[in-house]
C-alpha cells in the first residue's frame, strides 16, 4: 500500500465513511467517536498460541494434534504444557521452555526422538536397547508403533517379521541376528516365499 493509496482511504474515511447517518444508532459515526475513551494497547501482548497441557509418558514423548514429541527424560511421569501456532510447537515445563519443533501437520510423526534417546544413553546406558531390537527399529520403521511393537515381543511370528520389511531390503542388509534366524540365507527364503 503506497502513500496515494493511504490518503485516498484517509479521504473517503473522512468525506464518505465518518458523514453518513448509521442505519442502527441513527447518528454520524464522527459524532460517536470519543478519543478520551481509548486506552493504550497492552506492553505484553496475549499469548494466541493453542495451549495444552499434557503428561510425558516412559517413552519420552507427549502426544498432541495426533503426532509425537520427545522431551528430555528428566521430565517423564510429570505435566508439561504445549503451545502451538501455524508454524511451531513449543514445549514448557511451568514457564521454562524446554524444547520447541517446527509444527507437523502430517499425522503419526515423531519429532526428536534421536536428541533425547541418545541423551538418555549417556545418562543410563542400560536405556539402550540390545543391538537385536535396534536393528529390528530400523527395519520396520514404515510399520507403526504397535506393529513394531508386537514383533519385538515375539507375538507374530518370525515369517510375519519378515513379511513387513520394508520392499528391497536384501538378505545381505539384514543380519541374521536380528530375526533371531540361524542364517541370512533362510532370510532370503522366508522374504521371497511370499510369506
Amino acid at each position: 500500500m503506497g502513500y496515494g493509496d493511504l490518503r485516498q482511504a484517509r479521504e473517503w474515511r473522512d468525506q464518505v465513511a465518518n458523514q453518513r447517518l448509521h442505519r442502527e444508532t441513527r447518528q454520524h459515526p464522527i459524532d460517536r467517536f470519543q478519543p478520551d475513551a481509548l486506552r493504550p494497547l497492552p506492553t505484553i501482548l496475549p499469548d494466541y498460541r493453542d495451549s495444552v497441557e499434557a503428561l510425558v509418558h516412559k517413552d519420552m514423548r507427549v502426544q498432541f494434534d495426533g503426532n509425537r514429541y520427545c522431551v528430555p527424560p528428566r521430565l517423564v511421569g510429570r505435566r508439561i504444557t504445549l503451545k502451538a501456532d501455524s508454524g511451531s510447537v513449543t514445549i514448557y515445563d511451568r514457564f521454562q521452555e524446554i524444547v520447541a519443533y517446527p509444527r507437523c501437520w502430517r499425522r503419526g510423526q515423531t519429532s526428536g526422538a534421536q536428541r533425547f534417546e541418545a541423551e538418555l544413553a549417556e545418562i543410563r546406558p542400560a536405556a539402550t536397547p540390545p543391538r537385536k531390537e535396534r536393528i529390528a527399529i530400523r527395519l520396520t520403521a514404515p510399520l507403526n508403533r504397535s506393529g513394531r511393537r508386537r514383533i519385538l515381543l515375539g507375538h507374530v511370528g518370525t515369517g510375519a517379521y519378515l513379511a513387513v520389511m520394508p520392499p528391497g531390503v536384501t538378505r545381505a542388509q539384514v543380519p541374521a541376528s536380528a530375526t533371531g534366524l540361524k542364517s541370512a540365507s533362510v532370510i532370503g527364503t522366508h522374504r521371497t516365499g511370499g510369506v
